[in-house]
């Protein structure tokens, strides 16, 4: 397993982790099956970006995500909500898409910039 020497994360876990993204929540309270698996200690950082009116995977179980990911890993975790945004609101260019894209430049960049040494 390849690490990024500034973050100590796998690249395994951040390849499997990216798998979220796409696949849908299917979080639930008391759920250990879904996107659960990948609310572990050793998560990689996380920003999750939700748009608050999707009609295929509630605002709610991203919201629920976000705090399972928060309860159990020690990487920082960021929960977006734009307002007006739907399942799949980034496929068009919008002011919406661009604020997740300044977001997801800046919350690169600030974990880019922090030490971590990478664990055994």
């Amino acid at each position: 397993m390849m690490s990024h020497p500034a973050q100590g994360w796998s690249a395994e876990t951040i390849s499997s982790t990216s798998e979220v993204c796409g696949v849908g929540l299917t979080v639930r309270p008391g759920s250990q099956t879904g996107s659960h698996r990948y609310a572990t200690s050793s998560s990689p950082p996380f920003l999750l970006a939700h748009g608050d009116l999707d009609p295929q995977v509630p605002a709610a179980d991203a919201r629920h995500f976000a705090d399972r990911l928060r309860q159990t890993s020690a990487a920082p975790v960021v929960y977006a909500e734009p307002r007006g945004g739907n399942h799949a609101f980034d496929l068009y260019h919008s002011v919406r898409f661009e604020a997740v894209v300044d977001a997801i430049e800046g919350f690169t960049a600030w974990v880019r910039s922090q030490e971590r040494t990478p664990q055994p």
